[in-house]
């Protein structure tokens, strides 16, 4: 059952994470890449 958890909150992060980039994306703001690698870690 926890598992089933894991993955729920991984899957939850993923689609959250898809919607910024591509709100990011149509307006066409950048992320410099060292910031990129400082979101990913903390995610």
């Amino acid at each position: 059952m926890e598992w089933l958890f894991i993955l729920g909150f991984a899957l939850s992060s993923s689609i959250d994470n898809f919607g910024v980039g591509i709100s990011y994306g149509v307006r066409k703001i950048r992320i410099r890449w060292l910031s990129n690698l400082l979101i990913a870690a903390i995610c």
